[in-house]
């Protein structure tokens, strides 16, 4: 049982990560740090302006000639208004540039002081793991090292806490050093705490950023046998949290790492693994393991016999592979495994689903595409879209044509001729359709126009009269520049009533465009050229308007319309 206070146990700072990480040449970072100064000419007795450069290498000061930069820099550093030239190659140095220090000789790169950020230049940042033995519980710890240097030329190193995981026989807990805020920025904390729920809190790592451990902490924890030194030893990078997680619940699984299988454990757990955002823990799912849990011997749990074992870990066979050859063993020997290696995870799906299909062998399907891929460059891809085509064009299939490449190109040519006459088709319908419609609607604008002719009114040099068909609408919505016509079909159907404004002058020129409720008799909207508001003539000429049509109705009716004079247009 992982008791709660284990987290007061756990360290503060890893032992020797410093001098580890020094060996490793991750804190071999110099900087030149440029500034202004004004220097004294003995010469002259006056100040010239002058660069002075300081490297963080030799801690050695010196001034070189000032140069304007016009606010260049690289990519991720902040703009310069000046630079210096490069001694030996007479080269401008801006912001950002890489350099060796011509008073030692070491790699450099120019900063500007106005590069730091509160006294701080951070040139190198990374995480790394420790392994840890506590109260006979295995601790990884995910850990964050930065190296930086203040304006004064001085280098500093910092490591902060971020996340790990415990773990006891069959227990784990989640620990936290550090915690994302609002934006992305993390809270880094003083002391280590404890989630209640476990997830992985170290994620897939580079072995390399794993500080070296004592293989006798592993024999001395509560697991034993889980070989995690030997896990991490065996890979370039691993998943080491969930390594122990799974070794927990099945310890059988060590068995291919004695075996030379970590490789395959990996890709199994890398399979299983998704992603989340990053400062987040990993989401990794059991049920999503592909291996075979129940098996005892490394054979078993990757599903093949000891010869197909030790044959393929010999050569270093990949986990789709491998995947491929157990699902499909009946069609394969163990020496076809160099030709599965050859194809990617997507060709050997599409292989499976085509010989499926076709009910052909795998392996036969699989000779015919490798013999074709060296006569025509064909690909597995190339089978399966000449086959969809054939499919779409209702033609018999040649399973196994002597030139792929050939009856490919040739198919996609009727294909092709298919897809244009099927579009020829839809569009001829479409046409026919509009045809139809379009008459449709042109008994109904005759309809539309003996109804509501009868408002028909002029005033003052204004006329106001109703739609008379559809291209006198188009035509209306094209000199005004507004969107008129898409009435056409609520002004057929009854749903609205369009009339147009115009000048008695010019009864063919559109000025104005007044859609009314034919119900209430009131004025829904009225607009001109580009949608424009009504001018106080037009105003005028509607509130008449509306009087007069409200006056028909009144007549039609025998009593008073109380929604007389009445427009509820936008002014």
């Amino acid at each position: 049982m992982i008791e709660d206070n284990i987290v007061e146990k756990l360290p503060d700072q890893p032992d020797g990560a410093i001098e580890y990480f020094k060996q490793l040449g991750e804190l071999e970072h110099h900087l030149l740090i440029y500034r202004v100064a004004y220097v004294k000419n003995t010469l002259t007795s006056k100040s010239e302006k002058m660069v002075e450069i300081k490297c963080t290498a030799c801690g050695e000061t010196f001034y070189l000639d000032y140069i304007s930069a016009d606010g260049c820099c690289h990519n991720g550093y902040s703009r310069a208004p000046f630079g210096f030239y490069n001694v030996e190659t007479q080269e401008e140095i801006i912001n950002g540039d890489s350099l060796l220090c011509p008073c030692c000789g070491e790699e450099t790169k120019a900063i500007h002081i106005g590069s730091f950020s509160r006294d701080s230049f951070y040139v190198n940042s990374f995480d790394f793991v420790s392994v840890h033995l506590i109260e006979g519980c295995l601790a990884l710890l995910r850990w964050r090292f930065n190296h930086y240097y203040t304006k004064d030329g001085n280098g500093h190193f910092e490591i902060k806490k971020l996340e790990g995981n415990i773990f006891d026989k069959n227990n784990r807990k989640r620990v936290y050093g550090a915690q994302a805020n609002f934006g992305g920025s993390m809270i880094f904390n003083k002391d280590w705490g404890m989630y209640c729920n476990f997830k992985d809190g170290i994620g897939k790592i580079d072995s390399q950023y794993i500080l070296p451990f004592d293989s006798k902490i592993i024999e001395a924890s509560a697991l034993p046998n889980c070989k995690l030194d030997k896990f991490i030893g065996a890979l370039s990078s691993c998943y080491p949290a969930i390594y122990l997680r799974l070794i927990q619940s099945y310890p059988n699984l060590e068995n291919l790492v004695m075996n030379g299988a970590s490789y395959l454990l990996e890709a199994f757990i890398e399979d299983a693994h998704d992603t989340n955002y990053y400062y987040h823990p990993q989401t990794f799912k059991i049920s999503q393991l592909k291996i075979n849990l129940k098996g005892k011997r490394p054979s078993e749990l990757l599903r093949l016999n000891k010869e197909e074992y030790r044959y393929f870990i010999g050569k270093g066979v990949s986990l789709k592979s491998i995947l491929f050859y157990s699902a499909h063993r009946s069609s394969f020997k163990k020496e076809d495994i160099d030709t599965i290696e050859k194809h990617d995870s997507y060709s050997l799906s599409l292989y499976a689903e085509i010989s499926e299909k076709l009910k052909i062998p795998i392996t036969k399907l699989m000779r015919y595409i490798i013999s074709q891929f060296e006569k025509t460059r064909a690909t597995i891809s190339f089978y399966r879209d000449y086959l969809r085509m054939k499919e779409y064009l209702e033609e018999p299939i040649d399973i196994f044509p002597s030139n792929l490449q050939r009856a490919h190109n040739n198919t996609l040519e009727r294909y092709n001729e298919a897809q244009d006459r099927r579009r020829k088709m839809a569009e001829q319908e479409r046409r026919k359709k509009e045809k139809a419609a379009k008459e449709e609607r042109k008994e109904k604008f005759k309809t539309r126009y003996s109804q509501l002719s009868k408002f028909e009114y002029q005033e003052n040099g204004l006329i106001i009269i109703a739609c008379r068909d559809e291209d006198e609408l188009k035509n209306e919505g094209t000199v005004l520049k507004h969107c008129v016509y898409s009435y056409k079909d609520a002004h057929a159907d009854g749903k609205s009533a369009i009339f147009f404004i115009r000048h008695i002058a010019e009864p063919q020129k559109p000025f104005f465009t007044l859609e009314l409720d034919e119900k209430s008799l009131t004025v829904r909207q009225n607009r001109g050229k580009c949608n424009c508001a009504r001018t106080e003539e037009i105003v005028v000429f509607e509130k008449h308007w509306l009087k007069f049509i409200n006056s028909l109705k009144e007549k039609q009716n025998g009593k008073p319309n109380r929604n007389k004079s009445r427009s509820t247009a936008n002014t």
